[in-house]
């Protein structure tokens, strides 16, 4: 057995060293062929990246998702608070050095009161901490709420496909970015005034120092604003890496059950480790970036203490021995002043660094608002006609050459005529491009998911999205459940009976409704079996208040006796006034539902109802868009 291990660890490591030299390999490979690249070949990538450093040149400083607002005090406290403790801070070195000189000059009794503002300082410092940054807390968590709801519903609004991985980067990582702005705001304001307080005591005490230490400290916030900028691209590097590692992430941990029935899992993680590879040397070429800003800072902010310094300790000889022009007890002060100045400068190095941040996160975000038609959104000035057309046409050519299909009716003998079946092939196309077809057909001349009647239309997916939370927050996710909490679970009953999910449920939490209704489901339905799946998603379908319902291979991965048992339910329950009172927009609302499906069961039921053979062609399909040209 130890053996069998030993060999069993030696494979191991030789197919990972030989994994290794593959994705070495490769690497170098790819890095040959990006510099052999046409000058005219550009990715779709790059054109993505080409429009966010344009908007990036646009981008107004800002940290309030467009839309939202907060009462003025909010954003007041924490400036107020920050502003009156740095002045409180500069006060405590004057303090302490009028205190040293009044104790030299033997009045005792006159400094004591300048030891109780040192304390009276130090007191509002601490409580300021507490109070202050708990309101800037608070506003931040707020702030951060507000842009994860704001980019959510520009997801929604875009036809532009968005990536998952990406998706979840920006509405969390860029969020954060862009909200940390918030908190490097006060501090910078308030770097700024002990700047210029520090300034002026220094001046009061030896104005050629405060001249010296002023200049110098805007030299160096000047080239550290300059070379912040070098710093941005590295961090748009960065960012895309971590952005493509994500989605990498996203893919595996909603594709396990995929993965690990095709035998990938060793691939995929291979290739999330690559990607891992990439974010970490994208992230160490941003740090090594970054280190020489520290460097830069640290120099400067040196150079300029010295030479302040070496200005307060001017003096002349007297008696043989050389005395300082400023007073021994004002030097301490000039001392503490000088290094405090050191703050604003690293202060503003970080405002900057997370301002360098936010812009990457506001760009993307800006990009997202102009394929959802938002005009002007965290841009300075409003996008022109021009623009909005030409984004237009970029949003319509997600559309391009797609079409529609007849809408199909049950024939005069079906069992129930407000549920037609249909089988793709008929139209040689598959469920879901059939269905897709089939929805733009209904919605032709209607919005908002409707058709030109006003009747609601739905689209269930083939494979739709199980979210993670209890089995009735599930049943009446999208619905306005009844304020009779009695009726609305007897709704709920009804369609775990009506999709002969039961079972499920007992599974779940076991035979008490209280129990099962309760019970967890876990994110993607991962504690469910395939056709669990399907049967639940079909119960939250048919609980929608819909009129017109497109079913997409519902039941694809139930077995045959259930499918029959949840068609015979569903086709003798559409369109009833049997069910119970209290059921609004379940099934006796539906006036039509399509069941676009392969499985043996829909063709039996379309044979059994008499639905004509569908010719194979294509002449079936009405072309609506083809080929668009988009300027």
């Amino acid at each position: 057995m130890t053996e069998y291990n030993a060999d069993k660890a030696q494979e191991n490591a030789a197919r990972e060293e030989a994994m290794h030299e593959e994705y070495m390999h490769n690497k170098t490979t790819q890095e040959k062929a990006a510099q052999k690249k046409p000058a005219q070949e550009i990715t779709s990538s790059e054109l993505r990246k080409a429009e966010e450093e344009a908007l990036k040149k646009r981008l107004a400083l800002r940290v309030t998702a467009p839309g939202h607002k907060y009462p003025w005090h909010r954003w007041a406290i924490p400036i107020v608070g920050e502003t009156t403790a740095g002045i409180g801070a500069i006060l405590i070195p004057v303090m302490v050095g009028q205190f040293i000189n009044q104790h030299i000059a033997g009045k005792a009794p006159d400094a004591w009161p300048m030891f109780w503002v040192v304390v009276a300082a130090i007191t509002f410092i601490v409580i300021n901490e507490f109070f202050g940054w708990g309101t800037s807390m608070t506003l931040s968590a707020e702030l951060g709420r507000d842009w994860r709801v704001y980019i959510n519903r520009l997801m929604g609004r875009t036809r532009t496909t968005v990536d998952a991985g990406e998706a979840v980067t920006v509405m969390n990582k860029d969020v954060r970015r862009i909200t940390a702005v918030y908190f490097s705001l006060p501090l910078f304001v308030n770097a700024m005034i002990i700047a210029t307080l520090g300034a002026v005591q220094l001046w009061l005490i030896n104005p050629v120092t405060a001249i010296v230490t002023l200049i110098g400290t805007l030299i160096v916030v000047g080239v550290i604003a300059w070379y912040s900028s070098f710093l941005e691209s590295k961090i748009g590097e960065y960012r895309e890496k971590d952005g493509e590692a994500s989605s990498r992430a996203s893919d595996i941990a909603t594709g396990l059950r995929t993965i690990a029935g095709l035998g990938a899992e060793e691939q995929m993680r291979e290739r999330y480790h690559r990607g891992t590879d990439e974010v970490f040397d994208s992230y160490m070429r941003y740090e090594k970036t970054h280190r020489w800003m520290f460097l830069i800072r640290a120099l400067l902010g040196g150079a300029v203490t010295l030479l302040g310094v070496g200005f307060a300790l001017t003096g002349h000889v007297e008696n043989g021995r050389w005395v300082s022009d400023t007073p021994a007890a004002s030097l301490v002060t000039v001392a503490s002043i000088i290094a405090m100045m050191g703050g604003p400068i690293w202060i503003t190095q970080n405002f900057l660094t997370e301002w360098r941040y936010a812009k990457i996160a506001l760009a993307k975000v800006a990009r997202l608002e102009g394929h959802a038609g938002v005009r002007q959104g965290v841009l300075k000035s409003p996008r022109t006609d021009e623009e909005m057309a030409q984004l237009a046409r970029a949003e319509q050519a997600v559309e391009a050459s797609t079409f529609e299909v007849p809408v199909p009716v049950a024939p005069a003998g079906a069992s129930n005529p407000r549920i037609v079946y249909v089988n793709p092939r008929d139209y040689n196309l598959t469920a879901q491009d059939y269905a897709e077809a089939l929805a733009r057909t209904l919605r032709r001349g209607g919005e908002d998911l409707k058709d030109a009647t006003g009747r609601r239309v739905l689209l269930s997916e083939p494979n739709p999205m199980i979210f993670a939370g209890t089995l009735q927050e599930h049943l009446r996710l999208g619905t306005v459940p009844n304020p009779d909490e009695e009726l609305a679970q007897a709704k709920d009953q009804e369609l775990l009976k009506i999709t002969d999910s039961r079972e499920i449920a007992y599974r779940l939490g076991g035979r008490n409704p209280e129990d099962y209704f309760a019970a967890r489901i876990t994110s993607e339905g991962a504690n469910l079996s395939g056709g669990q799946r399907q049967r639940l998603a079909l119960a939250r379908a048919l609980a929608q208040d819909a009129q017109v319902l497109i079913l997409t291979e519902p039941l694809n991965s139930v077995d045959e006796p259930s499918q029959r048992y949840i068609y015979d339910a569903m086709e003798t329950q559409i369109g009833s006034d049997r069910l119970p009172v209290g059921y609004p927009g379940l099934l006796q609302d539906l006036e039509q539902v399509y069941v676009i499906s392969t499985t043996a069961e829909t063709t039996r039921r379309m044979e059994r109802d008499g639905y004509p053979e569908t010719a194979q062609s294509e002449t079936a399909q009405t072309e609506t868009t083809q080929n668009q040209e988009v300027n």
